[in-house]
């Protein structure tokens, strides 16, 4: 959902007739979109930064908040956490934001005029006519790459984060059989867990774009009764 967010706001500002917000929203949309996945987790993890926040937010909520405090800190204020969160929000919202704005540019030009004709400005364009084609248009294409955002949490394993991956290795790890420790089957069971969400996702996005097209078509078949 984050990703997603940024998306629509790096889109935004790369479409905006103002310099000053497209050049660097076209300029992150470069960086994190050519930058490995990986190594931007990596930079993330090690920012001492991202650390001291993260850790003086942790220790906020433990004195403001009590117990409570301490079991919000303990799950949501890890650094670990947000060094994943945040690269694989960067890296895809930039994604995001590509899918978005080659919407934006398929819209026809003659929805433009017609809404500056209208007296709209360019900010009620953008808002009420041109994204809401976008977001239904590229629908598929933003749900299949929440697939990827899915997928890419797997990366977390390498940071030590306790995501699928990593829990699955250390319940295997913590498993001993006569034939030793029973890696390939957990990892069959998480691979099977990643399949599972990945196909679900990937049926909510096949369904919309199903819809789409059936409703596409009714316009379609209701226009010569209409003339």
């Amino acid at each position: 959902m984050v990703s997603l967010v940024l998306g629509v706001v790096l889109a935004t500002g790369r479409l905006s007739a103002h310099r000053l917000l497209r050049w660097p929203s076209s300029a992150a949309v470069e960086i994190f979109r050519a930058l490995p996945l990986l190594i931007l987790i990596f930079a993330l993890y090690n920012m001492a930064g991202l650390r001291d926040v993260v850790e003086s937010v942790a220790g906020a909520m433990r004195d403001g908040l009590g117990a409570p405090g301490g079991w919000l800190a303990t799950h949501f204020a890890s650094p670990t956490l947000w060094a994943l969160a945040l690269g694989v929000a960067l890296y895809n919202g930039a994604v995001h934001a590509e899918i978005l704005r080659a919407g934006a540019r398929a819209v026809p030009l003659g929805q433009y005029e017609a809404a500056y004709a209208l007296g709209m400005r360019k900010t009620q364009v953008m808002s009420t006519v041109v994204l809401p084609q976008t977001v239904r248009a590229m629908l598929p294409g933003l749900v299949s790459q929440i697939v990827v955002t899915l997928k890419d949490t797997s990366l977390g394993f390498i940071i030590m984060y306790e995501e699928l991956l990593y829990a699955g290795k250390l319940l295997a790890q913590n498993i001993a059989t006569p034939h030793g420790y029973p890696y390939l089957p957990v990892l069959f069971v998480v691979g099977t867990l990643y399949v599972g969400m990945c196909l679900l996702l990937s049926l909510v996005a096949h369904r919309l774009a199903g819809e789409r097209r059936r409703r596409m078509a009714g316009l379609h078949r209701r226009r010569p009764h209409q003339r």
